[in-house]
């Protein structure tokens, strides 16, 4: 049932991920300075903020207000992450991303890797920001195949 469940959820934000956008063109005046949370400490980065993408509503978020955050949480089954995008909660992922089952992170470090991959999809508008096998193995998550 979770699994139906999710496999809806992860259609409709494709789909809505989907749709066309109409960014503004690039250019270097647009990069501004964002910054990503993980845990207690800020690490700032360029980033082009028509690329930052809200994955609930499928829309591109205006460039005066580009912010991703990631945090990290334990919770009763492992370690969670939550994605912010300008404050709002647009990605929860109390599990392994492309595993079979329910497996959590067995680690803040190993959740945190995750979310940073999902956040730079969804800075570099990689939509849906999903993530593989091979990337897990290339982050060296570990998983029970």
């Amino acid at each position: 049932m979770k699994r139906i469940i999710f496999s809806l959820c992860t259609i409709f934000l494709y789909t809505k991920c989907t749709q066309p956008n109409s960014a503004p063109e690039h250019t270097s005046e647009n990069k501004i300075e964002s910054e990503s949370i993980v845990s207690d400490k800020i690490i700032s980065k360029n980033i082009d903020p028509r690329t930052s993408v809200n994955t609930i509503k499928g829309e591109v978020i205006t460039p005066d207000a580009s912010k991703i955050e990631i945090k990290t949480h334990k919770d009763s089954l492992g370690w969670t992450v939550d994605i912010f995008v300008n404050g709002k909660k647009s990605i929860i992922q109390p599990m392994i991303p492309a595993v079979p089952g329910h497996q959590a992170f067995i680690s803040e470090m190993e959740a945190r890797k995750v979310g940073e991959l999902m956040a730079f999809k969804m800075k570099n508008n990689i939509m849906p920001p999903a993530v593989s096998i091979g990337e897990l193995d290339s982050l060296k998550i570990h998983y029970k195949k």
